[in-house]
């Protein structure tokens, strides 16, 4: 299923995670590792994995954010 997301696609659908993760204020330890695991089987270059980890440490704008576009 994977395979068939554009990169742009697999970083929309991370966004979407990471912000997920943010809902209650406070990304756990069990949900870094998800992120982690998606990461690898989404086969993200070194520059998508940093903006990924960079949307943990501090959480996407909403506004960036459309559930639709998933």
């Amino acid at each position: 299923m994977f395979e068939t997301l554009s990169p742009a696609e697999r970083l929309q659908l991370m966004k979407f995670v990471c912000a997920f993760a943010w809902a209650d204020l406070d990304v756990s330890g069990e949900e870094k590792l998800f992120v982690a695991d998606c990461i690898r089987r989404l086969h993200f270059t070194d520059a998508e994995k940093k903006q990924v980890w960079a949307w943990l440490e501090v959480p996407p704008d909403a506004d960036e954010l459309d559930p639709t576009d998933i």
